[in-house]
């Protein structure tokens, strides 16, 4: 299992991040937004059931089965 790190300056685009997403997703938290922030950084696809990260880019949406 590998480990991801993130530093001060992953947490700085998360938070500029999450106050543009939270103009379109009201319930967009910050732990959404530093996943989604360091997905990106690492170039991994991300994959939820939540669809505040619907539209995203590297973002997978599964359904319920």
């Amino acid at each position: 299992m590998d480990l991801i790190n993130y530093n001060l300056e992953d947490i700085e685009k998360a938070m500029e991040f999450l106050f543009k997403r939270k103009r379109e997703v009201k319930d967009f938290s910050f732990i959404d937004a530093m996943i989604y922030t360091v997905a990106i950084k690492n170039n991994l696809i991300l994959v939820s059931k939540d669809y505040g990260f619907l539209g995203l880019k590297n973002v997978e949406i599964i359904k319920n089965l």
